[in-house]
């Protein structure tokens, strides 16, 4: 596991992981602020060619099997973004 800054310069958790089908993807829990300011925060899964983002998901996501942690990111319905 490693660890990355968000933006409030806490520490936050970061794993790398490979999926079933070999994909290499960079998982981070980051805070953002909605349009009223209120705070939430979204799990970030990232590939070389999008990521999905996950609004919801268990505070235990960095102690999860990374088979478990793929399964998580893989399920239908993850708000997914490639790159233009």
């Amino acid at each position: 596991m490693m660890s990355a800054n968000n933006q409030q310069g806490r520490q936050s958790p970061e794993r790398e992981i490979v999926d079933e089908t070999g994909t290499a993807w960079r998982v981070t829990e980051m805070r953002v602020w909605d349009a009223s300011g209120k705070p939430a925060n979204s799990l970030i899964a990232a590939h070389e060619r999008g990521f999905r983002r996950l609004w919801n998901f268990p505070e235990n996501w960095a102690e999860l099997a990374d088979l478990q942690l793929a399964e998580l990111i893989s399920k239908p319905g993850r708000k997914a973004a490639r790159p233009t």
